[in-house]
């Protein structure tokens, strides 16, 4: 999480579509907190352990904080359910 935003990301053209962001956390336990805006209908996202496949947590369009995270790498999957494309804005902070 150092802040580059990827090209396309933030835009989710189809219901298919879908962002990842893989970020790697090296303290031991981490607070994660998560926090969607500007969200099209449907709007969801999932925190995945990277080196497991584990699904950490889901959330949709309001902040979530995540305690308790172990280091690890990570991926953040911004995807739509039932809503149509568009566009929304994400951002994500860790404290150790």
């Amino acid at each position: 999480m150092n802040g580059a935003t990827a090209a396309g990301a933030g835009n989710l053209e189809a219901r298919a579509a879908h962002d990842v962001f893989r970020f790697t956390l090296s303290a031991s336990t981490s607070t994660l907190s998560v926090t969607p805006s500007s969200c099209p209908a449907g709007l969801g996202w999932d925190l995945v352990n990277d080196a497991t496949g584990a699904l950490v947590k889901s959330g949709a369009c309001t902040a979530t904080t995540v305690a308790g995270v172990a280091g690890g790498t990570y991926r953040l999957l911004v995807h739509l359910g039932s809503g149509g494309p568009g566009t929304y804005a994400l951002t994500a902070s860790v404290t150790a």
